[in-house]
């Protein structure tokens, strides 16, 4: 019977089932138990707390993170088959073993192991790699293990993307695991000292092995360039540059996913100089505007929307029905760029359809 839990990840709609999601773990679970209990002479009880994390690792050996009798947390790999079990403790520091006089289990510093009887205490073995290790910690998967790529951070949202997957891995021919940051700023970020702790390498920030080297710090204000998200990227400017700011903010703004007055915060915070006359009129001048009136997304400053806005030149755009309604220009607008008047337009048009002549039968 798998043992129920319930996820504060999950939905509502999968809360029922929970249990469901628990019968793969729980049976590593099981299986990693019962290996230690075959290790164990009759009438001695088990030395395992809890158990943390159980996967079976690409090699098909089981990796477990234990909690000890002692609370200490430890790494424990089992290869072979019961019978010709093989245990590893890669990072065990002090022996452990059972006293039979007092019934109990013991840490056994150096020197004090050969006063005591210490039973099946299993003797350090080969060290888990650094993959390995992850996988043991939950982190990563065998197919990770041995493909690399990017790690995941479980407890960040999926945006912005620069903190979901703030390093990647690569691993090499001969099974070695090597650490990238995917921007030279998620060094400080917690997921990755951790990963860093937990496997013993160093994340290292190396544009000659990233295929995009600022494609992490472009997500970065693409993804928080919002009315939601803005104040979060005001907070962390650090994870991208002036230059993604200021061209993402004029794309929210001019589709209206970003309100003006938000996008002059985030632009201030950003430390990002505004022009004054006239520069200004340089900056707005360089919108791009069709003949009907609607103003094109692509542009590069901020500034440049936030002043036509603010001039009443142009009105943003938003959605609708799930469609998204282009920015225009208005009619003082159309009159800054040259274009005739909307009406003007509209009677032009009028009367250009009154002049086509049918075709002849």
């Amino acid at each position: 019977m798998a043992r129920k839990r319930t996820n504060p990840f999950q939905g509502d709609l999968f809360v029922a089932d929970a249990s469901v999601y628990t019968v793969a773990h729980d049976a590593i679970v099981g299986e990693v138990m019962e290996a230690i209990k075959d290790m164990l002479p009759p009438g001695v009880p088990t030395y395992v707390k809890e158990v943390r994390s159980a996967v079976r690792d690409a090699l098909g050996s089981l990796s477990a993170t234990l909690v000890l009798f002692d609370g200490q947390i430890q790494h424990l790999r089992i290869s072979g088959h019961k019978g010709a079990r093989r245990y590893s403790w890669p990072d065990l520091q002090v022996p452990f073993g059972w006293d039979d006089e007092l019934k109990a289990w013991h840490r056994y510093p150096e020197g004090d192991a050969a006063a005591v009887d210490v039973v099946d205490q299993p003797e350090p073995d080969v060290a888990l790699t650094p993959g390995e290790r992850l996988v043991a910690a939950g982190i990563g998967d065998a197919h990770w293990v041995r493909l690399g790529g990017d790690l995941r951070d479980p407890d960040a949202p999926e945006k912005p993307r620069s903190l979901a997957t703030p390093l990647f891995a690569k691993v090499l021919g001969s099974g070695e695991v090597r650490l990238f940051l995917n921007f030279p700023s998620a060094s400080g970020l917690a997921f990755v000292q951790r990963v860093e702790a937990i496997s013993g390498l160093k994340a290292a920030w190396d544009t000659e092995e990233i295929d995009s080297p600022f494609r992490y710090r472009r997500h970065h204000a693409e993804d928080l360039t919002t009315d939601a998200g803005w104040e979060s990227l005001a907070a962390t400017l650090e994870h991208t540059t002036a230059d993604y700011v200021a061209m993402y903010a004029a794309r929210a703004a001019i589709e209206g996913r970003l309100a003006i007055a938000n996008a002059r915060s985030l632009m201030d915070a950003a430390g990002i100089p505004e022009p004054k006359f006239p520069g200004r009129e340089a900056a707005i001048a360089r919108l791009q505007v069709q003949a009907s009136g609607q103003v094109m997304p692509v542009v590069e400053d901020a500034w440049a929307v936030i002043h036509a806005a603010e001039d009443g030149l142009i009105k943003p755009g938003g959605w609708a029905n799930g469609y998204q309604i282009p920015a225009t220009l208005t009619e003082a607008g159309r009159v800054r760029f040259g274009l005739a008047p909307k009406r003007q337009l509209k009677a032009l048009q009028i009367s250009s359809a009154s002049r086509v002549r049918p075709n002849a039968r």
